[in-house]
């Protein structure tokens, strides 16, 4: 039901087709358009822009995925995708039936970002932003930046964590278009796409201020396994960091073997990933 026109191409995505589509639609009169080919994620934009160029809205289209979703995966049963392609025609055909145009109007986004977070990361995007000629508010929660990355000892390549903080941190502080509010954080959020109203707790009292973007780089927490090979019972048993920091001190309680237990607490229902640092920090 609905259908008027339908015609069968070797090549649908090329021009001569992109052409006819175009004529038929000025020839027909044709207010809605089906396409069953190849997978939207890719050929999409191409079909809605040619009938966008034949003054038909481009959110009146549907594309039928009959090459991912039939073809490359039914290949030993032909009845059955058959059967199952006409479905997914027909599917498409009422989807666009019901659809109704979608006009899109431009919108002023707010030239500014706030980054949550004062790690490495969150300093790396505050100054990213700036580089871009925007201006950023970077949030940290603590009384000093750096994150986890005043932990570490060292870092994988011998670089000194302590020397690439402070170059860091000496770089967004003489930053004029960050402004880094510490002892902060963020305590409400509205707006849309493009123009937010965030509120930041600050020692000073809440503040709102308008941005257009928001990157969250709240870093994360070394697990500390209460209970896993006696750890918090006895004091030989730590963490890696915890280990690092113990040597860079001079006060590790070890002498002789000391083995370390990958994977504590990953790898289990609760954290099936894999934490991807430990074995090159173990080296």
């Amino acid at each position: 039901p609905g259908v008027v026109y339908a015609e069968h191409n070797l090549y649908t995505c090329s021009q001569d087709t992109q052409d006819n589509i175009k004529e038929k639609i000025a020839e027909l009169g044709l207010n809605r358009v089906v396409v069953a080919s190849c997978t939207p994620r890719t050929h999409e934009p191409l079909f809605q822009n040619t009938i966008s160029e034949a003054a038909l809205n481009p959110h009146l289209f549907d594309l039928a995925s009959l090459r991912e979703h039939v073809s490359w995966v039914h290949q030993a049963d032909h009845d059955a995708a058959t059967r199952k392609a006409k479905r997914m025609v027909a599917m498409s055909v009422d989807k666009v039936r019901h659809s109704v145009p979608v006009h899109k109007e431009p919108s002023q986004v707010e030239p500014t970002g706030l980054v949550i977070g004062g790690g490495p990361a969150g300093i790396a995007a505050a100054l990213a932003l700036s580089d871009q000629g925007l201006r950023a508010y970077l949030v940290e929660r603590q009384d000093v930046l750096g994150g986890n990355l005043r932990r570490l000892p060292h870092l994988l390549e011998d670089e000194d964590p302590k020397e690439a903080m402070e170059a860091m941190i000496s770089r967004i502080e003489a930053d004029e278009d960050v402004e880094i509010l510490m002892g902060s954080e963020l305590v409400d959020l509205s707006g849309v796409i493009g123009n937010f109203d965030a509120t930041l707790r600050t020692p000073d009292g809440d503040r709102t201020v308008h941005v257009g973007a928001i990157i969250v780089a709240t870093g994360a927490y070394e697990l500390e396994p209460e209970g896993e090979y006696d750890f918090g019972k006895d004091d030989r048993v730590m963490t890696a960091i915890q280990a690092g920091e113990a040597i860079e001190r001079g006060d590790f309680p070890l002498e002789g073997p000391v083995a370390f237990v990958h994977c504590v607490g990953s790898r289990i229902p609760e954290r099936e990933y894999c934490s991807r640092v430990c074995c090159s920090t173990a080296l």
